[in-house]
């Protein structure tokens, strides 16, 4: 008998079929649930808001190009300056226009205070970012409250003998001169190794400083460029000279506070 081949073109229009059925059936679910939700809502107080139509699976992706915010302008021209549309699956209102973008924002800063719930939003630091990951609540305000009180309460002490006008100006001038130092550093190495290009990545000597500010305010100690892990739980960092607790250090900071330490040893 002579062996049957198999022929890639019913095994592909099989595929095809597979995936035509199961795109006609995620559309029907959608579809579905949508209507059950449209039916609950009251259409004589909350009309539908008007928006272009989504595909499947993708929702409004493919309408954005390179340039989003010309293509939300060019929505805007067609749909007003309230609209909706869908990001995948997710329903995302856009606000135009700066009254109705100030209405949202400051007579009803609460309804519009809240944070998508996107995957990438919460990768961003594993989910502990308080700008992207964490959502408006209590947690949030307080969170807030402190971070408000903190930069007023440095930016009305008094610095420790430049010419700034308080402490946080001090720290952010002096560090700006640390930074542009360790550019000129990097791109003086970079051209001593022979590369052709000139420029540098400013992002990790950017980072860094905000970094060594912020320590810098919270512990009252400067941390290096070269530091390695600032993060690190490490017991000398609070000790004099004389092996005893630094008490400059340890006021202003709780050194066996809340979460989890890591020690070297």
């Amino acid at each position: 008998m002579l062996p049957i081949k198999e022929n890639p073109c019913a095994s592909l229009s099989s595929v095809t079929v597979a995936l035509c059925l199961l795109t006609l059936l995620l559309m029907a679910l959608r579809g579905r649930k949508s209507h059950h939700h449209n039916s609950q809502l009251d259409y004589t107080k909350y009309p539908p808001l008007p928006g272009p139509m989504p595909w499947p699976l993708v929702g409004n992706l493919l309408q954005m190009g390179d340039q989003i915010h010309l293509s939300l302008t060019s929505l805007r021209l067609q749909y007003g300056d309230v609209f909706k549309m869908r990001l995948g699956s997710l329903t995302v209102v856009v606000l135009s226009g700066y009254t109705t973008i100030r209405q949202a924002l400051v007579w009803q800063g609460e309804a519009f205070a809240g944070r998508p719930d996107l995957f990438t939003f919460s990768a961003v630091a594993n989910g502990t970012s308080m700008t992207f990951s964490e959502k408006y609540g209590p947690a949030w305000v307080l969170h807030t409250k402190l971070c408000k009180n903190a930069l007023r309460s440095f930016s009305q002490a008094e610095p420790r003998g430049s010419g700034a006008t308080c402490l946080l100006e001090e720290h952010i001038c002096a560090e700006a001169a640390e930074m542009v130092a360790v550019m000129r550093e990097q791109a003086a190495a970079k051209g001593k190794m022979g590369h052709n290009m000139k420029g540098i990545d400013p992002v990790m000597p950017l980072v860094t400083s905000v970094a060594i500010i912020v320590c810098a305010l919270c512990f009252g100690k400067r941390y290096d460029y070269n530091d390695k892990d600032p993060d690190t739980f490490r017991p000398e960092r609070f000790l004099g000279s004389s092996g005893l607790l630094n008490k400059e250090l340890t006021e202003k900071v709780l050194i066996f506070g809340m979460g989890k330490r890591r020690c070297p040893w």
